[in-house]
């Protein structure tokens, strides 16, 4: 499942988070058309190829723009048919190197081109309740002007009922 929370940041913490985002992105871009100029797509040879110039051009941060390389090869994945693009303001993958959630402060320390930033949340009871189950990755989104986070949560399956008679029947349509 996945938890989303929308990041409570001032003035300055949104414009650090959207900088990061077109960085982010154009890094992508510039990581895409080395990969597309040179046909090379996999993850490493990509690594090899545009590491420390992306992070030098770009003022990434390390882990950030291992994200963005791992973005493009996943990209590639799915069509090496034509040079892939994205959008200066796509959602851009978190870990837990690049980013640390304090639950019971309700706040994120999350990398931005500007350094760390530490940002409080807003989350109800069923998302910190899902965030207490957090792992893996996390995506910086923007929707109409306002930051969120969605993070992916490992939830236990319900233990199954029995059931003495019918619950249902799927006839396909």
């Amino acid at each position: 499942m996945t938890a989303k929370v929308k990041l409570l940041a001032d003035q300055y913490q949104s414009r650090a988070l959207g900088e990061t985002l077109r960085a982010a992105n154009a890094g992508c871009d510039w990581i895409s058309e080395m990969a597309w100029a040179a046909q090379e797509f996999s993850p490493y040879g990509i690594h090899k190829l545009t590491y420390r110039e992306a992070r030098r051009r770009f003022g990434l941060p390390s882990q950030i723009t291992v994200r963005c390389l791992s973005k493009v090869a996943d990209a590639y994945k799915l069509d090496r048919e034509s040079q892939r693009r994205f959008q200066p303001l796509n959602a851009i993958a978190y870990d837990d190197r690049n980013l640390s959630w304090h639950l019971a402060e309700q706040t994120v320390s999350i990398a931005s081109t500007r350094g760390r930033l530490k940002i409080p949340f807003a989350a109800g009871a069923r998302q910190l309740a899902l965030l207490a189950t957090r792992q893996g990755e996390s995506d910086l989104i923007l929707r109409h002007g306002v930051f969120y986070l969605a993070a992916t949560c490992n939830i236990e399956a319900p233990a199954p009922a029995d059931v003495d008679d019918f619950l249902g029947v799927d006839f396909g349509v």
